[in-house]
């Protein structure tokens, strides 16, 4: 599932148990690849967040630091 796919689901009702069920388990698989793909210094830093404040998180982080470098 894309991310575009699962912004619109969150903001959409989920009548579905099963849809939600799938839902919820794409974005932990989203977590885990994205914790897979950090250092050890991230990963501690946002082992207790879901993918979507993962994102949030990072992209704040590195647009301020884009930011700053120009």
């Amino acid at each position: 599932m894309s991310l575009k796919n699962v912004f619109q689901v969150l903001i959409t009702p989920i009548d579905d148990k099963d849809e939600f069920e799938k839902l919820i388990d794409d974005m932990v698989d989203v977590g885990c690849l994205m914790l897979a793909t950090m250092n050890p210094e991230l990963q501690k830093q946002y082992e207790d967040m879901v993918a979507y404040e993962m994102i949030q998180n990072l992209k704040e982080i590195y647009e301020r630091q884009a930011r700053h470098e120009r």
